[in-house]
């Protein structure tokens, strides 16, 4: 500290009143980084509390959300020789937009409880699927991440005027009641969560269950079915690489 004597001028600088800010910053640095650990701890710790909770209010939504798969045979125009190129459209717009994982997920469950309930036109399977994958990134994604009409009519080429997105989303979500289920990713996610699997295992879990979304035999499988199945296959041993 400078202190002041006879003769000194009074506007001499002192370094304490910025050594005394810079210990205050500090403190509030830490202050808050133990705030958000605190934060992070507790929301563990209820989450654990409420799992089991959490899991059986899923379950009984899964089974209320859950395609049917002998109404979708019934369908005339379009044939399931046709859902891999749809598969391979969405899951490129997915990927191009940066979409979360259950994102995906969820937009294939509306697309098939879409047409388990209403008959699907050949030229209109696809605005279906757009319709499905605007509502699903609403409902998973952050709001600068959601497609925007223009740019899902692009990957179209231009093939639906831009009206037909937002009255097909709106007659989606009104077939299904507004009603939204929990997909395989959010029962995966609880699963290793619960049993302490790490994210490698995830990862391969969440792969084997994309493969499963171009089958016909997987789309009335319950999506806890599915996690718990494709999470003890990817916790096998895999062969070796050549």
């Amino acid at each position: 500290m400078a202190y002041s004597q006879q003769g000194d001028s009074y506007f001499v600088e002192s370094d304490e009143p910025h050594h005394t800010i810079m210990a205050r910053e500090a403190a509030r640095m830490i202050a808050r980084r133990r705030q958000d650990i605190i934060g992070v701890e507790l929301s563990r710790l209820v989450g654990y509390e409420y799992l089991e909770d959490i899991m059986q209010h899923m379950r009984q939504m899964e089974d209320e959300t859950l395609p049917d798969v002998s109404l979708i045979d019934m369908q005339k125009d379009i044939q399931w020789p046709m859902r891999p190129y749809l598969m391979d459209f969405l899951i490129e717009a997915h990927a191009a937009f940066g979409l979360l994982p259950e994102t995906l997920f969820l937009t294939v469950n509306l697309l098939d409880r879409y047409c388990s309930k209403r008959v699907v036109y050949k030229q209109h399977y696809q605005l279906v699927g757009c319709a499905a994958l605007l509502i699903a990134a609403k409902y998973c994604d952050k709001k600068d991440r959601v497609p925007q009409i223009h740019e899902l009519n692009n990957m179209c080429c231009g093939l639906y005027e831009a009206g037909m997105f937002t009255e097909m989303e709106m007659h989606v979500v009104n077939t299904l009641d507004w009603t939204i289920g929990p997909t395989t990713v959010d029962f995966s996610q609880l699963m290793v969560a619960e049993e302490g699997d790490d994210q490698e295992v995830a990862h391969v879990a969440t792969y084997l269950c994309e493969i499963a979304l171009y089958h016909r035999d997987f789309v009335s499988t319950k999506p806890s079915v599915m996690a718990r199945s494709s999470l003890s296959r990817a916790s096998y041993p895999w062969p070796p690489r050549n």
